[in-house]
C-alpha cells in the first residue's frame, strides 16, 4: 500500500514489509527491525504523573497516580509537619517567617487555616504531642526548643516554655507518655531529654547522650531511656 498524501489512522497500523516514510527519512527493515532515521529525533518531556503511569503501562499493571486532595498556602518556606494524634490537624513550621501555623483537615483531605504564632529563629522542626494538647518546635539557628499551647479545636497559644539546647537542633519527638521531649543536635552530634509538666513547661535538661556524626531525625521508638 502507497499512501501519497496526508491520512489518518484510527485504529492499530500493522505492516507486515518493510515500513518507509519518504524513501530516505525513516525506515524499518521487516525483517531484521534496523531502523533509519534521516533528521533528528526528538523527544518529548512527559510530567511526573504521565511519566509513573506510563512505567505502569509498560510494566502491565494498572497505573495509580496519587492526585492531591487539597492544596492550602502556607507562611515562607516551610520546613516540617506534625499531624494531631487524632488526625484531624496539622502542624507546619515555616523557616522564612519564622512561624508554627495549624490546619484542620477534614474526612475529604481539605484544609483549613486555623491559626498561627511566631516562634524562635529557624524553626526546623515540629511534634504534637502524644495527648493533643501540646505542640514541640525546635529552633536551629537560636538553639532553643519551644511548647506551645494548642486547644481542643486546633488553636495555638503563644509559646508557653523556651530551653537552651546544645548546637543547631534540627528534629523533636515526644515520649509516648508524653512527660519527656527528645532533641537531636545536628552540629553538636547529641540527644537532649527534656521533661515536660502538665502545664507544658519544660525543665532544663535531664540527660545529654552523644550521637554519631550529623543526627537529623529522633523518633519515640528510636530513644530508650532508664530515669
Amino acid at each position: 500500500m502507497t499512501v501519497a498524501k496526508a491520512a489518518t489512522f484510527n485504529d492499530a497500523l500493522s505492516v507486515k514489509g518493510n515500513f518507509t516514510i519518504n524513501t530516505d527519512k525513516f525506515s524499518v527493515d521487516a525483517i531484521t527491525g534496523n531502523t533509519i532515521i534521516g533528521g533528528t529525533l526528538q523527544t518529548m518531556t512527559l510530567a511526573a504523573s504521565q511519566g509513573l503511569a506510563l512505567q505502569a503501562l509498560q510494566a502491565g499493571v494498572p497505573a495509580r497516580v496519587l492526585t492531591p486532595k487539597s492544596v492550602i498556602s502556607t507562611g515562607s518556606a516551610p520546613d516540617a509537619l506534625s499531624w494531631s494524634p487524632d488526625g484531624y490537624y496539622l502542624a507546619v513550621v515555616n523557616t522564612g517567617n519564622v512561624t508554627i501555623q495549624t490546619f484542620r483537615v477534614d474526612s475529604f483531605g481539605v484544609m483549613t487555616a486555623i491559626s498561627a504564632q511566631p516562634t524562635g529563629s529557624n524553626p526546623r522542626s515540629v511534634a504534637w504531642s502524644p495527648l493533643g494538647n501540646f505542640i514541640a518546635v525546635v529552633n536551629d539557628v537560636d538553639g532553643t526548643v519551644e511548647t506551645f499551647g494548642v486547644d481542643a479545636k486546633g488553636k495555638l497559644s503563644a509559646v508557653i516554655s523556651t530551653q537552651l539546647t546544645q548546637s543547631f537542633p534540627s528534629s523533636v519527638t515526644w515520649s509516648p507518655a508524653g512527660n519527656l521531649i527528645a532533641v537531636a543536635n545536628s552540629q553538636s552530634d547529641s540527644i537532649q531529654i527534656f521533661n515536660v509538666d502538665p502545664t507544658g513547661k519544660l525543665s532544663a535538661e535531664i540527660t545529654t547522650e552523644p550521637t554519631g556524626n550529623n543526627p537529623t531525625s529522633a523518633t519515640h521508638q528510636m530513644v530508650s531511656l532508664s530515669l
